[in-house]
């Protein structure tokens, strides 16, 4: 066994990969952490078949959509075929869209094995480039989900926010002074200095904090000379190849490949006051390309793929070409490491971009779920015996999406808003947990930190049913 101490950040795959239910212990649905590997190597977290029900495909695969420094990250993953076409209409946005797939979000925290199930927003999720996670900056322990849905060509969009700590989605509309593109381009969600920044790397990001009762939104262009005209589609198929913005040592940086300049140039902006882009870096591949360190790696002079940045030395940028990642740093002009890379999906390097992996910074004491005093009101223990007994629950259960399959182990999907701590069965168990009602047979014992008073949660996502 390595004596190795545990990496503080890894190069996180964005799509996991999944292991039959009964290959995790009792009640967990993710594991990762302990197979975590020091970068350029690429690691990943695992998720049982519970959760990531379908089979990856080119169309439909499960995502790591964003990752908190906490330890905690969300996930999408189908929840299998539709019976009939969903469909999505949204006049606002000129959009009406068919889904072949149910579709769910889970707040996962793998060094606990816990995969909560977000329940259903009255207004769909549309696309996961414009959904976030951010640790909530005025309640400790709790996060919020975001997606911003711009109205193309306006000066407003609509903000859709879940909050753990009341356990419920809601709607806010918002405006600025900035009129932006017909397309947003949809590239990602960046959490950063208490906010969300929401990135098209074409045009620039918008920024607010989600957390906030009255949120404003507001604009960054990209720096001067990197917006990219409206009719240019065919520059913007590539942008997360060669463009990306992302946190690093505290402030964000926006990198970018210059394909069109004389010499292939990469260049970095860091954003200083979260208003003003100052430019770092700009240097000719030629000149990295020259150095001894580039030459040993064997790799041709040719125009990488842009991975991702170091976390906490924003010097440091990583890069793809053919089967091998390596990082430069752009001030000494040096190739710092370079190693095979292999992602398991998708497979084909020319398919590789920033939108396929995560820069994350791991805890050293990872977020566990908070444990109330035995007094309080808000917690509701039972211990079943043999013979099994029926435990009715407060009514506000009925609307959290407390899903358990029947099974000789435990197997369940939690809101993550109840931050639940299920205690150590002294035997198999068998649950069976649907809207407020809990039957249990055998001899378990479980307790639940039900929301406080006046937090209500959303309807249960009832699209999972028997699993």
């Amino acid at each position: 066994m390595s004596d190795a101490p545990p990496p503080q950040w890894v190069i996180l795959a964005a799509v996991p990969r999944v292991a039959p239910t009964e290959d995790f212990p009792s009640g967990e649905h993710v594991s990762g952490p302990a197979s975590f590997v020091a970068p350029p190597s690429l690691s990943y977290v695992t998720m049982s078949r519970w959760v990531c029900r379908d089979d990856a495909t080119v169309d439909n695969y499960p995502c790591v959509v964003a990752v908190d420094p906490s330890g905690v990250f969300l996930l999408f993953a189908s929840q299998g075929r539709a019976e009939g076409p969903l469909i999505v209409d949204r006049p606002d946005l000129y959009l009406s869209m068919q889904r072949d797939f149910h579709q769910s979000y889970f707040l996962c925290n793998p060094y606990i094995g816990l995969a909560g199930i977000l329940p259903d927003p009255d207004r769909p999720i549309l696309h996961l480039g414009n959904l976030g996670l951010m640790a909530d900056p005025r309640r400790a322990g709790h996060y919020a989900i975001a997606e911003l849905q711009p109205i193309g060509g306006s000066d407003h969009a609509t903000l859709i926010r879940y909050s753990t700590a009341k356990g419920r989605w809601a709607e806010k509309e918002l405006a600025y002074s900035t009129r932006y593109p017909e397309y947003w381009g949809s590239n990602g969600v960046a959490s950063h200095d208490g906010c969300l920044w929401w990135v098209d790397l074409s045009f620039g990001l918008l920024a607010c904090d989600p957390c906030a009762r009255s949120p404003e939104l507001r604009c960054v262009p990209l720096p001067d000379g990197c917006a990219l005209p409206p009719a240019a589609t065919e520059a913007r198929l590539d942008l997360e190849k060669l463009r990306c913005v992302k946190p690093s040592a505290g402030k964000l940086r926006y990198v970018q490949i210059d394909r069109d300049a004389p010499s292939t140039v990469v260049s970095m902006w860091t954003l200083v006051d979260n208003a003003v882009w100052e430019l770092d870096h700009r240097v000719p591949f030629a000149e990295i390309w020259d150095d001894h360190s580039y030459k040993d790696t064997g790799l041709e002079e040719a125009t990488p793929v842009l991975a991702l940045l170091h976390p906490r030395n924003p010097d440091v940028v990583y890069f793809w070409l053919t089967s091998r990642i390596f990082a430069v740093d752009l001030r000494a002009r040096k190739v710092l490491e370079c190693e095979p890379f292999h992602m398991d999906f998708p497979l084909m390097p020319v398919f590789h971009s920033s939108r396929f992996v995560h820069a994350w910074e791991l805890p050293a004491t990872p977020t566990l779920p908070r444990r109330h005093s035995s007094s309080s009101s808000t917690i509701r223990s039972a211990s079943a015996t043999s013979t099994g007994i029926k435990l009715h629950v407060r009514d506000q259960l009925a609307s959290l999406n407390l899903i358990m399959r029947a099974s000789v182990t435990t197997h369940y999907g939690l809101s993550m808003s109840l931050r639940p701590i299920l205690a150590r069965t002294t035997t198999t168990a068998v649950y069976r947990f649907w809207r407020g009602l809990e039957t249990c047979v055998n001899q378990p014992r479980i307790t639940e930190l039900v929301p406080e008073e006046g937090h209500q949660s959303n309807t249960s996502n009832k699209k999972r049913g028997n699993a």
